[in-house]
C-alpha cells in the first residue's frame, strides 16, 4: 500500500534514487517527516483500547511489551504491531519517539 510504501521510507529513497531530491540532506529531511507521519498516523489510531506497537525484533524491551499484551490477553485485533527494523526511516521513528 502506498502509506506503507511511504512510512517505511522506500518510497522517500525511490524518489532520491529517481532525482527528485538534489541533495541529500533533502533526502534525510524527507525521511525524518515519513517517520514523524508515521508515528503521529499510528498514536490517533491507538485512541480507544487500541495499540499501537513500534518494534525491533531483538530489542529486549520491544521483547517484553510484545509478552505484557499477551499476557494480558489484548485480542490481537486491537494490537497494530510493526517490526521496523528493515525500515529506512526507522533510526527517525526512535528518535521522535524519544521526544513524545
Amino acid at each position: 500500500d502506498t502509506r506503507h510504501h511511504y512510512y517505511t521510507g522506500a518510497g522517500v529513497y525511490d524518489a532520491f534514487k529517481a532525482g527528485k531530491y538534489t541533495f541529500y540532506r533533502q533526502y534525510k529531511d524527507a525521511i525524518k517527516q515519513a517517520a514523524i507521519d508515521f508515528v503521529d498516523e499510528g498514536v490517533k489510531r491507538s485512541a480507544g483500547g487500541k495499540y499501537f506497537v513500534l518494534s525491533k525484533v531483538y530489542c529486549p524491551h520491544c521483547v517484553n511489551a510484545k509478552k505484557c499484551l499477551k499476557s494480558a490477553q489484548v485480542p490481537e485485533k486491537n494490537i497494530e504491531l510493526y517490526e521496523i527494523n528493515d525500515f529506512r526511516t526507522h533510526d527517525e521513528i526512535k528518535l521522535y519517539k524519544q521526544r513524545l
